[in-house]
């Protein structure tokens, strides 16, 4: 029977292969159940935004699109009379949430109806650049 022999040098170099295997399948291990973790937060994720996207509004294929509700996000909608509007109709704008609609509504009803868009910015929260996004979708008619 053949017996094997090593020098003092040769044991400390297999020790080292030996532990560099050991340290590198332990650290595979690591990064596997890592990886596992966060895929399962993905997935709790994409159940997130699949639930949300299902809450959308559908839209046909050979719906025309314009260029405005492109930019705006809002399709075939016609622009929202500011004057006339609740303040659950005024949260379906964009940037527009329940504080912000009735702070719309309560100046409307203690200063009186709105005589032109640009009154918005009238309304505290309300500056230049939410008013420019509101523009193509809002309307003010006087008109009783």
């Amino acid at each position: 029977m053949l017996k094997l022999v090593f020098t003092p040098q040769e044991k400390r170099v297999l020790l080292f292969i030996l532990a560099t295997f050991l340290l590198g399948s332990g650290l595979r291990l690591i990064s596997h159940y890592r990886l596992q973790s966060h895929m399962s937060q993905l997935d709790s994720l994409d159940r997130v935004f699949l639930e949300r996207a299902k809450r959308l509004p559908q839209v046909s294929d050979d719906t025309p699109v314009s260029d405005e509700s492109a930019a705006t996000g809002v399709s075939g909608t016609a622009p929202l009379d500011i004057n006339r509007a609740s303040a659950t109709e005024l949260e379906t704008l964009p940037g527009v949430g329940p504080v912000l609609a009735q702070r719309i509504v309560d100046w409307r009803q203690q200063q009186g109806p709105f005589l032109q868009e640009d009154d918005l910015l009238q309304v505290r929260g309300i500056g230049q650049r939410s008013l420019e996004r509101l523009l193509p979708l809002i309307r003010v008619e006087t008109k009783p």
